[in-house]
């Protein structure tokens, strides 16, 4: 089969970046997207209304971008809700500025895979900290997470292992069709995963590295709200007692535990 024909019959991905008032960054996540093997894919970027001269950067790239939106919105799901509607792709990834595939054919492996049958795709992640050190933070099957969650079994092994959006792909229909809850700031993620799993979508894990998550993004710089949005979530399909006790209580005292004894071990 020829590298031609090999293309029409790649299913079409969009991947999205969302940004605003990064423009280093961004300028940085458009040359890795770019850079993509996977040849049937569009790439959207989505643009805040920026003051940094993003609005400049993506007029001079626009022959690299296949759609590009500019204006305010309420926050990143409302960004991200806005590219699904006009994604043209049979799946969506999302990547925020400063983040990056994890290589140049990642996109090509995961959707190379036979995935005909399935809705959601998804891999592990780095996280790239302050001192840009790398972070292998693997996932796991899907109906594991869901079923840990059921049963109040959760853990920060089990917290780690729910997939963040960069390494996610969804069929665009299901984000065209139930959006991100904008209730939801940092966590809509979470909760959109949540709802698919409850309403019977197929979820395929896929064990390659997909993307590089920079530190910096709100779920370290609005942490209080990162936790109660996620207790919000997490309570609807588990028992909000003990999803409270994990993450006010158990969570904390854990934390406190290992500081105490990292210090009187030296």
């Amino acid at each position: 089969m020829n590298r031609n024909q090999m293309d029409c019959n790649q299913p079409k991905l969009s991947i999205a970046i969302v940004t605003y008032n990064c423009l280093g960054d961004f300028q940085a996540t458009l040359d890795n997207v770019v850079s993509q093997k996977y040849a049937n894919k569009e790439i959207i970027v989505i643009d805040g209304g920026s003051t940094d001269g993003t609005k400049n950067y993506i007029e001079e790239k626009k022959h690299l971008i296949d759609q590009y939106l500019i204006e305010s919105d309420t926050g990143p799901y409302d960004a991200m809700n806005k590219v699904s509607r006009i994604a043209q792709g049979e799946w969506i990834i999302f990547i925020n500025s400063g983040d990056t595939f994890a290589s140049d054919i990642v996109c090509e492996k995961l959707l190379s895979e036979e995935i005909s049958s399935f809705d959601i795709l998804y891999g592990d992640h780095f996280y790239k900290d302050n001192n840009d050190q790398l972070f292998h933070i693997k996932s796991s099957e899907f109906k594991g997470i869901w079923n840990t969650l059921k049963t109040g079994r959760i853990s920060n092994a089990w917290q780690e292992s729910i997939p963040c959006h960069q390494a996610t792909f969804i069929r665009t229909a299901l984000l065209k069709e139930t959006p991100y809850d904008l209730k939801f700031q940092i966590a809509a993620d979470h909760d959109f995963l949540y709802k698919m799993c409850a309403s019977g979508k197929r979820f395929r894990y896929i064990q390659e590295k997909v993307a590089i998550y920079s530190a910096g993004g709100m779920s370290q710089t609005k942490k209080w709200q990162c936790l109660f949005e996620w207790i919000d979530i997490a309570s609807k399909h588990a028992n909000p007692f003990v999803v409270r006790f994990y993450y006010l209580v158990f969570n904390p005292l854990k934390a406190r535990v290992n500081r105490f004894y990292k210090i009187f071990s030296n």
